[in-house]
């Protein structure tokens, strides 16, 4: 039994590290997230964003599309779709997408809008 259980934490390490690897490819290539939030929360269609930075803890998105913070983004489940290159070969790209959860939203000085995020649990494609 023990080596199935050290099976799953090495299937568990390995996601993490794709996650990890997937989430260092959005912030250093600056793609362009694209927001979904559930139905009924916002009006606002076609939310980008661009990944700042990231923890263990969780990620900062740059919205570019908004002029102020929406408070009733905060608890609210959102999907993050995106596309990165291959680290590879430079002409391949993948389409993927993430769930989480906004934290929370801020107002940045000059203007742009910054929503906390849960730190995703996986990636699918998309």
């Amino acid at each position: 039994m023990c080596a199935l259980w050290s099976h799953d934490d090495e299937e568990d390490r390995r996601r993490q590290r794709l996650l990890r690897e997937a989430l260092e490819d959005i912030r250093d290539q600056r793609s362009k997230l694209r927001l979904e939030l559930p139905p009924g929360v916002t009006s606002l269609t076609g939310l980008t964003g661009s990944l700042l930075d990231f923890d263990g803890d969780g990620l900062a998105v740059e919205l570019a599309s908004l002029k102020k913070a929406p408070r009733a983004f905060t608890g609210v489940p959102l999907t993050c779709y995106f596309r990165v290159r291959d680290r590879e070969n430079r002409n391949l790209e993948q389409y993927m997408a993430f769930e989480t959860t906004v934290r929370a939203t801020e107002q940045r000085p000059g203007g742009m809008v910054l929503l906390r995020l849960d730190y995703p649990t996986g990636l699918r494609n998309a």
